[in-house]
């Protein structure tokens, strides 16, 4: 996973080779920061490269995780943590 930082803190994800979630779910995208997670945007995967711009800017010193969560995306984490890049 390759993670595209601008100075003002937006991001996007590229990522190769991720197999579709399972059905009935979604990857979600977190940043956390100080150890609280925010919800920053849903994606499918699939496909040889996936390419997604996060919803919420990425503080420096901030985590981008992502997770599989039912479809639609959740309000608070559930699933464990497929993969994370670090903020600049």
């Amino acid at each position: 996973m390759e993670q595209v930082l601008t100075p003002d803190g937006d991001a996007a994800l590229i990522v190769n080779g991720l197999a579709p979630p399972p059905a009935g779910k979604t990857y979600e995208t977190w940043v956390i920061q100080d150890d609280t997670p925010q919800p920053a945007g849903i994606f499918s995967g699939g496909g040889t490269q996936t390419a997604f711009a996060l919803t919420r800017a990425v503080p420096e010193g901030a985590t981008v995780a992502v997770t599989i969560e039912p479809a639609g995306g959740v309000d608070a984490r559930t699933g464990d943590v497929q993969f994370t890049a670090s903020g600049a």
